[in-house]
Parts: structure tokens; C-alpha cells; sequence
């Protein structure tokens, strides 16, 4: 069905979300001190964003 369909892909989009932010995380926290102040600064606040976001998109419903 049309809605099955649409939970699979809002799921595997999830998945996906949340391995880009662990990811992210990991490389923050492993080049930390290769990284200069302002550019960690913007990486901070756009990790921050993506949990925020990813926090939403875990909470809607497909339909």
C-alpha cells in the first residue's frame, strides 16, 4: 500500500540521518584539535541543528 510504502522510506530515511549525524559527530571529536576555532564553531551549531532536526522527523507521523 501507498502509506506502507511511505513509512519504509520515512524510516530508511531515519536510518540514514542518524548514521550522517553519528558520523559527523565522530569525525568532530576525532579532528578536533585539526580543526580551527571558527570552523568548529559552525560545525558545532550545524551538529546541533541535525540532532534538533532529526529529533522532529523521529517524532512525525508519515500520515
Amino acid at each position: 500500500s501507498i502509506v506502507k510504502s511511505a513509512e519504509i522510506n520515512v524510516n530508511n530515511d531515519k536510518a540514514c540521518m542518524k548514521q550522517a549525524i553519528k558520523k559527523l559527530d565522530n569525525m568532530l571529536e576525532k579532528d578536533s584539535k585539526q580543526i580551527d576555532k571558527g570552523t568548529k564553531v559552525c560545525l558545532q551549531a550545524a551538529l546541533q541543528y541535525l540532532h534538533l532536526r532529526y529529533q522532529v522527523y523521529e517524532n512525525s507521523k508519515p500520515y
